[in-house]
């Protein structure tokens, strides 16, 4: 929605206004809610050079979602057996449940675009990190080498916004993590 919110050219002449070095809860949130209409509509004047504040014109590359999908277990079992026993994930007891796929079920999916394997480019993951701190995300707990492919953060449950379980102003740091995982540090 964020990105939505930066390339919609009706909203265009509206600016996004951030702090430019945000470093509070505060700040992070406030960030993070300048892409809404009401924020803009406070912020309809371009910040002075020099005053803390920048606009956002631009949004990194991230991994595009498709949206929600209504996915049928009957799909997966209508598989031939050796495709269905690699594709349907084993059960698993949660709170003394079993939860697993069984057929005439209907799940809930969000679909993402798939992003190949490759590598990732030192500068390219610094520039996506530092934009996803400016707009008020920060890491919970140590983000993992896999959920970054090509330069783009695949798996997003790496970040987490201003008000989100596990966001912490003592997390808030503009973190070398995503630099450590390139270059296969720990």
């Amino acid at each position: 929605m964020m990105k939505t919110a930066v390339e919609d050219p009706l909203s265009a002449p509206i600016p996004i206004v951030v702090y430019e070095k945000p470093t509070t809860e505060a700040d992070a949130t406030f960030n993070t809610e300048a892409f809404s209409d009401e924020a803009r509509a406070l912020n309809t004047e371009l910040p002075a050079e020099g005053s803390g504040f920048r606009t956002i014109e631009l949004f990194p590359r991230i991994v595009r979602c498709h949206g929600w999908l209504d996915f049928d277990t009957n799909l997966l079992f209508n598989l031939d057996r050796r495709v269905r026993i690699s594709v349907i994930p084993r059960g698993k007891t949660i709170n003394k449940h079993l939860r697993m796929f069984e057929p005439d079920q209907v799940h809930h999916a969000i679909v993402y675009e798939f992003v190949e394997d490759g590598g990732n480019d030192e500068n390219t993951v610094r520039d996506v990190a530092a934009f996803l701190h400016m707009i008020g995300f920060s890491y919970d707990g140590a983000p993992l080498t896999t959920n970054w492919r090509n330069g783009v953060l695949v798996d997003h449950s790496d970040i987490v916004h201003p008000g989100g379980s596990g966001w912490r102003e003592s997390h808030y740091k503009l973190t070398d993590y995503p630099l450590a995982l390139v270059r296969g540090e720990s």
